[in-house]
């Protein structure tokens, strides 16, 4: 919605959708290569949280104080593109550690309640919130407004999950290159039927999102 008051580019528009998906699973690649042997992970997930936390700011205080619209796109696309690759990095940890404080057969309801909540706070509370920051500035200041917000809320749970008291894995993994770390996963991919399912189901279900944004757009 931002960016379709700077441009029109249905392009661009469509590209900037795909940064979340692309973010959060591109970067977990060679992150899990770097960080799987080590006893403790955490300290990917605070540069992470660290990182997410300046770019967003930036994008708030970008979007409040400036009117030149050349320089909102740039910055709107260079901050979501960084900001969705840095939560890639994190994103390794933050399984590794749900891993270790959710139970195996409660992980699932755990995510399920998780994603229900948050849906039902994101369409009542969130959409009131949104809505009257729209309204209570010009544009782009109340665009601003709802990112600044965002960086608060969003700043909170990452530094709650950054305080956390990580234990030291017991056995710990042999370190791998991106090489073996590919050949493993392929090897998985070919050794686990389950899994391999799990894989084309997430690949089919990853091309919903692609219409999303011009959705919101036809929307408002």
């Amino acid at each position: 919605s931002f960016l379709s008051h700077l441009t029109s580019s249905s392009a661009l528009i469509g590209i900037v959708g795909t940064f979340q998906d692309i973010g959060w699973y591109l970067p977990q690649f060679p992150a899990s290569s770097w960080v799987q042997h080590k006893a403790q992970k955490m300290p990917m997930y605070r540069l992470s949280m660290i990182l997410r936390i300046i770019l967003f700011s930036c994008l708030a205080l970008s979007t409040i104080f400036s009117r030149d619209h050349s320089f909102l796109v740039t910055i709107l696309v260079v901050s979501l593109f960084l900001f969705y690759m840095s939560s890639g990095l994190g994103g390794v940890v933050f399984m590794e550690l749900f891993a270790k404080a959710i139970r195996p057969e409660k992980r699932g309801v755990f995510l399920g309640i998780r994603m229900a909540v948050a849906g039902i706070l994101c369409a009542t509370i969130g959409a009131w919130g949104i809505s009257f920051l729209l309204n209570s500035a010009e544009f782009p200041v109340n665009y601003g407004s709802v990112f600044l917000s965002g960086a608060w809320f969003s700043s909170a749970g990452l530094i709650c999950m950054a305080v956390m008291r990580e234990p030291r894995d017991k056995v710990q993994t042999e370190r791998r290159s991106l090489k073996q770390q590919a050949n493993m996963g392929i090897q998985l991919i070919r050794s686990d039927h389950r899994f391999r399912y799990y894989v084309k189901t997430r690949l089919l279900l990853s091309l919903f999102p692609l219409g999303l944004p011009f959705l919101f757009l036809f929307s408002t």
